[in-house]
């Protein structure tokens, strides 16, 4: 694989030096003008263009990526302008980015760590609009046997600032190893842990409310006239994805309750027998009632939910002692509760599990045909093959009913 950039030495004094290679942040790379005018642009679209993700939604501009090599499209004028302004700063080794994704973020939803995969050439651009976020990064999972459990807690190394206006340029390992995404949430208290605070222009200890932003990232990869053999109802251009319902599309709703730690772990099977019988915990049958603390260095090994904080008395401060009878429940075992989030629905889809089970451990049955199908693998080579022909006969179909002046319906 060739190097990602010959950037230009005017670029190299925007480096990261605090980031792994290699990371530029740009601030102000476009003026407030050029900001208005391509949140103007990104709205002016057609509805058709946006595709509606969990936590966010999204414009997909240039083409469709693809292993065989982009299915091309025209790139609007307005997109093209900034591709070839990135471009010339020699983040794409002289060539132009010919794709872009569009994003939408509102304040409070984010994307999971992942990685763009090997269809692009190893670098990405990102022009932020609107408002800021954290770009979260992450070692790989690790798959060497006798590994301890890793989570997204322990798999994080460091945060970028990206501020409105701004543009920031991953390559190397940033892009190629590491895993990105941004947190679901409405604030960011800035830690040393970002490693462009002072490029930024900010400092630890500063708490940012987030708004809206879009993001317009740019890449690039070979086009169809390289690589690309087939057509366009080539069963392998596509995925069929499957049209959820209400209930396996919408966000994780949570409700509030309190916990307290299990500080004998020893009494923990007789808590559990006592605080079952009198604070069951009804409708919520799906929530794992005792949780292993995350670091098992803390000062209590386990936490355990007590009850919803709707059903707990209306009081500033809460001790123990109020949530719990008189009698049914001894105390000794117990600290002094806290309040937590836990899923109020059982999880219907492993997007929603995995969601879920960042704020508290959560039962799930999953659903095979559904998980394969969220994946794009429900139907193999021959249906889509098959369902390629039926598309393509009905083109032809309506492109002869428009030949004799038919006009289509539906």
């Amino acid at each position: 694989m060739e190097h990602p950039a010959c950037i230009l030495e005017d670029l190299k004094q925007f480096v990261v030096n605090d980031a792994p290679p290699t990371v530029y942040y740009l601030p102000d790379f476009i003026s407030e003008d050029e900001e208005s005018y391509l949140q103007q642009q990104v709205y002016k679209s057609p509805k058709t263009k946006w595709t509606q993700l969990s936590g966010r939604r999204l414009q997909n501009w240039g083409g469709l990526p693809h292993p065989k090599g982009m299915l091309a499209e025209k790139m609007p004028d307005w997109l093209h302008t900034y591709c070839g302004k990135i471009s010339s700063l020699g983040a794409f080794s002289g060539k132009t980015a010919n794709h872009v994704l569009v994003n939408e973020y509102k304040a409070g939803e984010g994307i999971m760590p992942h990685e763009d995969g090997p269809l692009y050439h190893p670098t990405v651009t990102t022009i932020s609009l609107g408002s800021h976020t954290l770009l979260d990064f992450y070692a790989p999972v690790s798959i060497r046997e006798g590994d301890a459990p890793q989570t997204e807690e322990n798999r994080f190394l460091l945060s970028l600032l990206v501020k409105p206006r701004s543009l920031l340029i991953l390559q190397d390992e940033m892009y190629q190893r590491l895993l990105h995404g941004i947190q679901p949430r409405a604030q960011d208290a800035l830690t040393d842990k970002v490693a462009n605070l002072s490029a930024a222009g900010a400092s630890p200890g500063e708490t940012l409310t987030r708004g809206t932003r879009v993001s317009l990232t740019e890449k690039t990869m070979e086009p169809q006239t390289k690589r690309w053999k087939g057509s366009a109802c080539d069963a392998d251009s596509w995925v069929a994805f499957p049209v959820l319902s209400d209930q396996q599309s919408q966000d994780v709703e949570l409700v509030e309750a309190f916990a307290a730690p299990i500080v004998d772990k020893k009494e923990t099977s007789r808590l559990l027998r006592e605080l079952n019988a009198v604070r069951p915990l009804n409708g919520l049958q799906h929530v794992k009632r005792v949780r292993a603390v995350r670091g098992s260095g803390g000062p209590h090994p386990l936490e355990v939910l007590v009850c919803l904080v709707s059903d707990a008395p209306d009081l500033k401060v809460v001790s123990i002692d109020d949530l719990l009878p008189p009698d049914g429940v001894q105390r000794d075992g117990l600290g002094e509760p806290f309040v937590v989030k836990v899923p109020a629905r059982p999880p219907l889809t492993r997007p929603q599990f995995e969601l879920a089970s960042k704020h508290w451990p959560t039962s799930f049955h999953e659903d095979k045909q559904v998980t394969v199908a969220l994946r794009g693998e429900l139907f193999g080579p021959l249906r889509k093959a098959r369902m390629s022909a039926y598309m393509a006969a009905a083109l032809t179909a309506a492109e002869t009913g428009a030949a004799l002046g038919m006009e289509a319906v539906g």
